[in-house]
């Protein structure tokens, strides 16, 4: 077992002031993830061009 010195967390929160830059990219990559499945979708309902 690790010695408290040398675990990944010390257990305290740090105060929240806003939103991560992580939390930023995660909206983005859900957000483009959602427009291209439903432009995939809407291209396979298309009917196929002449």
């Amino acid at each position: 077992m690790p010695l408290p010195a040398l675990a990944a967390h010390t257990g305290a929160a740090a105060e929240r002031t806003g939103f991560a830059p992580s939390d930023v990219a995660l909206f983005l990559v859900a957000a483009a993830g959602l427009w291209i499945a439903r432009r995939a979708l809407r291209a396979r309902r298309r009917p196929p061009r002449d």
